[in-house]
């Protein structure tokens, strides 16, 4: 007779005859640890989504957000934001009237994904408790998810989609996989930014049959070259989705970052670098005029109202002809003055990062945006403590500096990625997203960090974990 983990295996041989083995009933009490983490993960990640949803209740709102309700409801969808978002609310809208359905969904993915992980970790029940509850209620990680953004909602999509993958990797269950599917193809769909962070998770998946011994594949470029193929045809899903929801037509959001580049160079060179089909509200661009509309943190200023002090604003682009002329603009001048452009990038980077600011850029939302929607927002009894302790997380504490989980990132890659899959899947997906933000980012806003912090912080979980947790 021999023991397995959790089972007692009788094996009874004969000599012309194979092995017979029986299980015997009933598990050890080592055997039932798998079921009591799973209970624990699942009760400590559903107190975690219910305080969330009764402190935010019923849903903070910004402007983006209202924009998207907007479209849900009219059904009439642009691609200035990513479509599919409001597409997927003008569903849950029928249900469930507002913000609080989508509130739900965004927590049940994130939540999910969550629980999942630190139970394939294989902590004790207690830890997974503890692991839970410290990673969902720390305060940068909190306090978004209480927010209607496109980032919140990617970043829980994107953590649901490590955990079926990594449950995959380490259960052998290709059932896990094939359900993470969608949830990439979600993720790229939210954010037109989301390929650095979906791209590693995507290379990963070939190498999944390797388990988590850090084995190398047979074929590892082979494997590569699969991945990569994976995910253009994700890439290419999520935009035709996008695509066929706004049935084809465009608004160029990727205007936003060369006309943020150009009003930038114009500005630091003292010579106007846009293209001559660009107009404003009110004819011709100036000098004067996009240098009064030059902030170097909220590329979107460019668009905004008209103030007294600033009465121009850009009019955006909406045709290929226009479009074309600034893609052409911007390589002329970004090629003529480079240094420049990698000082503004840097700028809006490092803002992003709040690497030397005194204040955190936009780390908090507060209640709705004005509207016209009849949305108000009254809050719940904890909402005015519980914004109160996140305030002061915010802007006296470093937990709100992007940087700091950056670093953490890196660490972790550098001690256990070479090993782990796991960690070097999740580990390059945050630091790609955040490394994108340098050609990328139009404003400090620290949602744009969301996903990176999360990843951060899970990482410290898988890269923790027991090479194979006693998962067979």
């Amino acid at each position: 007779m021999r023991r397995a983990r959790g089972h007692s295996i009788v094996t009874f041989s004969k000599p012309d005859a194979p092995a017979t083995v029986f299980r015997e009933a009933g598990p050890t009490p080592e055997g039932c640890r798998p079921r009591a983490s799973a209970r624990a993960c699942a009760l400590a990640a559903l107190a975690g989504a219910a305080l969330v949803i009764w402190t935010f209740f019923p849903g903070l709102l910004n402007v983006d957000a209202l924009i998207q309700l907007k479209q849900a409801r009219a059904h009439v969808y642009s691609d200035w934001h990513p479509p599919v978002m409001a597409a997927v609310w003008s569903l849950i809208d029928r249900v469930l009237p507002g913000q609080l359905g989508m509130l739900l969904l965004d927590n049940a993915l994130f939540w999910s994904g969550l629980a999942l992980v630190v139970y394939v970790a294989g902590l004790p029940p207690l830890a997974t408790v503890a692991a839970v509850l410290a990673i969902g209620l720390a305060p940068p990680v909190f306090s978004a998810l209480g927010v209607i953004w496109k980032d919140t909602a990617m970043g829980a999509a994107l953590l649901l989609a490590f955990a079926l993958l990594w449950y995959a990797q380490r259960r052998r269950r290709r059932a896990a996989l094939a359900l993470a599917v969608p949830f990439l193809v979600y993720a790229l769909a939210l954010r037109y930014n989301a390929a650095p962070a979906v791209l590693p998770l995507a290379l990963w998946i070939p190498f999944l049959s390797d388990g988590d011994r850090g084995v190398p594949h047979p074929n590892p470029r082979r494997a590569a070259v699969g991945g990569l193929l994976f995910f253009i045809l994700l890439a290419g899903a999520a935009a035709g989705l996008n695509r066929l929801l706004t049935n084809g037509s465009r608004q160029y959001p990727a205007q936003t970052i060369m006309e943020h580049d150009l009003v930038a160079i114009s500005v630091a060179t003292g010579q106007l670098y846009l293209p001559a089909s660009q107009r404003t509200n009110a004819g011709a661009p100036t000098l004067d005029a996009v240098r009064c509309l030059y902030e170097p943190n909220d590329g979107s200023a460019l668009f905004g109202t008209p103030t007294e002090k600033c009465p121009l604003r850009l009019a955006k682009i909406v045709n290929a002809g226009a479009m074309a002329d600034l893609e052409a603009e911007w390589a002329r001048t970004v090629s003529r003055h480079p240094l420049m452009y990698l000082a503004h990038r840097w700028r809006v980077f490092r803002g992003q990062l709040a690497l030397d600011d005194a204040r955190v850029c936009y780390p908090l939302h507060v209640g709705i945006d004005r509207n016209d929607l009849g949305l108000t927002f009254s809050g719940s009894p904890l909402y005015a403590p519980a914004m109160r302790v996140l305030t002061a997380a915010a802007y006296r504490t470093p937990l709100y500096r992007a940087w700091i989980y950056v670093l953490l990132t890196v660490a972790l890659l550098i001690a256990r990625g070479r090993k782990r899959p796991a960690v070097l899947a999740l580990g390059s997906s945050g630091l790609l997203y955040t490394l994108s933000a340098f050609v990328g980012s139009v404003a400090c806003d620290f949602r744009y960090n969301w996903w990176s912090i999360v990843a951060a912080l899970v990482l410290l979980v898988v890269a923790a974990s027991p090479p194979r947790n006693g998962f067979h």
